[in-house]
């Protein structure tokens, strides 16, 4: 390949590059768009960031419910509090975050991909993993647990770890410093991210230790050596906070609390049945002043789920490899998969001949899948970096078949790919309007309960609470105050609870009906008991929502 033909490639790919650059532009105004239609709603994962990122900007630390958090990893809360400063709106801050994490993606895939195929079908791949539905799933829909794909932070995380493997191809094909700590650096912000990040780190490593060993590549020591320090110095600080906090050497404290509502949560995940998960998840401890799980903040008294034996470890891997078959069925779209699958085995069939990096390090997704799914649930949006592994290859796919013609059949090659584009929009269309139909704000209940909750959050704000009790976080996130869990138990515990918690307003949602019940516990002098008579007064009634006052005789 002679000088003037590389420059002729770097000029074309610099041409392509510019058009996914306007695409991923025109994908960020369209994912703002989306993201602020999602307004009223706010999901409970959603809200439990942005309440972290609240205590952090207002200096009550990294808590939660009052307690230090040991389950949420800090580098979302972080960057939505250093936005905040900019825009002063906590869930704007977030959407900010996801629409730029999603269109850098856009470029990510394009120079990944290029490294595979030609720029064109580069093009391809990022024009997929920037409109996919998948990607885009902002606004709530009436769908099971298992198909809500966005709850905050999955795009985010899909980035950091899209950054991690480009940096890793860099530093494996350059045989660079620089880029090598680059990607240690992304894979421990992922893992700051969210805490199972940490596996494919570690598969990272193990892989790039046996193509040293097995002479594939010519990686240097020093280099995985480097990458595995970056790692250390930007996690460590993480880890030495959890340490403080709990007294034990852990890196999540994720995992250990799933344990505790295991079994009630695939009940939730196979039939859709909350009731198990909520005697669980929202129950109080024995001296009914903490909750049971350390979900909602953590405290030194909090029972430690017991270990368990090899073989119940082993029995619910296999129970969640069982329901693996969900991730595929959410995250694959038909217009992807014939492209996908004939794109993956030609690399496959190739990687023996060539042993491109490339394919080398993006293979580790599928091992990282895996052990996701055994270690955690069969949940897709824990699986979400599959989406742009399957776009990748989808334009690899597609580049193979156009490799079939010859060169001079140049014409139909347009035609065979305007085709092509035509059914993945019409299909990309049919998934938009299918799920939009399926909208929170087309069906009148649910509409009508988020203009409650749009309703009790603008009379919250006059009030100017500083802790807000209630089921889920979104009254507090939307009204700037810190919140409260309210635990699943009779009145009496619950206005005790509130009372040891210094709670300014409860929040009692009836979900058969279009209001809440805002209870002011402020405003009554006496101390909670709960074995005094409680009476209540109605200070205030609308069609949305009840001020009820309780005190004691």
């Amino acid at each position: 390949m002679n000088l003037t033909h590389i420059r002729q490639r770097v000029r074309r790919i610099d041409l392509y590059l510019l058009v996914v650059i306007v695409l991923s532009l025109l994908a960020f105004t369209v994912k703002i768009e989306l993201l602020s239609q999602r307004r009223p709603y706010v999901d409970p994962d959603e809200g439990y960031y942005l309440i972290l990122a609240r205590n952090l900007l207002t200096g009550n630390g990294y808590t939660f419910n009052g307690l230090p958090n040991v389950i949420f990893p800090p580098l979302l809360p972080i960057c939505i509090a250093v936005i905040y400063n900019l825009c002063h709106d906590l869930q704007t801050s977030l959407s900010i975050i996801t629409a730029l994490a999603g269109s850098m993606l856009g470029i990510l895939i394009f120079v990944i991909t290029c490294r595979m195929v030609k720029p064109i079908f580069a093009v391809f791949s990022s024009f997929l993993v920037l409109y996919a539905y998948q990607m885009n799933a902002f606004i709530p829909t009436k769908t099971h647990y298992v198909g809500v794909l966005y709850r905050g932070s999955e795009i985010f995380c899909c980035c950091l770890i899209f950054f991690g493997i480009y940096f890793s191809i860099l530093f494996v094909e350059k045989k660079k410093t620089i880029p090598a700590m680059i990607a240690g650096a992304f894979f421990a912000l992922a893992y700051l991210t969210r805490p199972e990040s940490l596996i494919l780190f570690l598969f990272e490593v193990f892989v790039l230790i046996f193509l040293k060993m097995t002479l594939a590549k010519e990686i240097r020591s020093r280099h995985i050596v480097l990458m595995i320090i970056s790692f250390i110095l930007f996690s460590s600080s993480y880890v030495i906070y959890l340490k403080n906090t709990t007294g034990k050497w852990i890196l999540s404290g994720k995992m250990s609390a799933a344990q505790e509502y295991r079994e009630s949560l695939l009940q939730v995940i196979g039939r859709e049945d909350w009731n198990s998960f909520k005697n669980i998840h929202y129950s109080l401890n024995t001296n009914t002043m903490e909750m049971n799980d350390i979900y909602f903040g953590y405290y030194k008294s909090a029972a430690v789920p017991e270990r368990k034996s090899l073989k119940i470890l082993i029995d619910n891997a296999w129970a969640n490899l069982q329901h693996y078959w969900i991730i595929p069925r959410s995250l694959f779209s038909p217009y992807t998969l014939i492209f996908f699958v004939i794109g993956f085995f030609y690399s496959v069939l190739k990687i023996f001949r060539t042993r491109r990096s490339a394919d080398l390090i993006l293979f580790i997704l599928l091992p990282y899948s895996l052990a996701v799914e055994t270690l955690s649930y069969p949940i897709p949006r824990h699986h979400l970096f599959l989406v742009p592994f399957i776009c990748i290859y989808a334009g690899v796919g597609v580049a193979f078949l156009f490799s079939r013609l010859s060169e001079s059949k140049a014409k139909r090659k347009r035609i065979y790919g305007g085709m092509i584009l035509l059914a993945c929009l019409i299909y990309m269309s049919y998934e938009y309007s299918a799920n939009f139909r399926k909208s929170f704000f087309n069906i009148p209940y649910l509409k009508n309960g988020l203009l409650a909750d749009e309703h009790v959050i603008q009379f919250i704000k006059t009030k100017r609470p500083q802790v807000i009790m209630s089921e889920q976080p979104v009254f507090a996130a939307r009204a700037f105050s810190d919140w409260q869990v309210l635990p699943n138990t009779d009145i009496f515990h619950v206005l005790e609870f509130g009372d040891h918690k210094k709670v300014d307003l409860i929040v009692i949602r009836d979900e058969t009906r279009p209001y809440c019940r805002i209870i002011d516990m402020k405003a009554s002098a006496k101390p909670i008991h709960i074995d005094k008579r409680l009476r209540a007064e109605i200070l205030e009634k609308n069609q949305f929502f009840e001020l009820i006052k309780y005190y004691n005789d």
